[in-house]
């Protein structure tokens, strides 16, 4: 198999008059091709479409990125500190499988019975959170410290599969 990953990142920390400020923009993937052997060896090729002797297999890939930015603010406010910020995320991903002829350099098989296309998955798919928050750090005494806030959550995940996963059929939906 072939497997690489990236992460990349950039951090500002600033002060705007009385509010400190904390941003990191960033992006991370993972890209994975892996090759899976369908022979049970010993002299007995279980053959593809293309010939009884040919070599069988399977391919895939799986396409993973995420966008990202981090925004954090606060302040002294009164006798507390006011804190503010958003966490906004978009990962994307596409994930295939699909049946070969390794004999044939990896010629697409697609076995009788089988969905009729030779993939076992064939889908992208994409999730996009926003959780944007505020809290007040309320410093009652030395000892106590009284901190509420509000955090939005929101999150979108869409699907679109020509060959979903496990069911072999197709799938559109979020």
């Amino acid at each position: 198999d072939n497997i690489s990953a990236d992460m990349e990142y950039i951090g500002l920390d600033t002060r705007q008059g009385d509010w400190k400020i904390n941003n990191k923009l960033y992006s991370y993937a993972y890209f994975h091709n892996g090759y899976n052997g369908a022979d049970p060896g010993m002299g007995r090729p279980n053959g593809t479409n293309y010939g009884t002797n040919n070599v069988p297999g399977q391919m895939m890939d799986m396409n993973y990125r995420s966008f990202g930015d981090i925004l954090r603010a606060d302040t002294k406010l009164g006798s507390g500190k006011l804190k503010v910020g958003a966490w906004i995320d978009h990962q994307t991903n596409d994930s295939a499988q699909w049946n070969v002829d390794y004999t044939l350099g990896g010629a697409l098989d697609v076995p009788s019975g089988y969905n009729g296309s030779g993939y076992s998955r064939l889908m992208t798919d994409s999730l996009t959170t926003i959780q944007p928050y505020v809290q007040y750090a309320w410093k009652v005494t030395d000892k106590l410290t009284i901190t509420p806030g509000l955090k939005y959550s929101s999150f979108k995940r869409n699907i679109n599969a020509q060959v979903n996963n496990g069911s072999g059929a197709p799938y559109s939906g979020s």
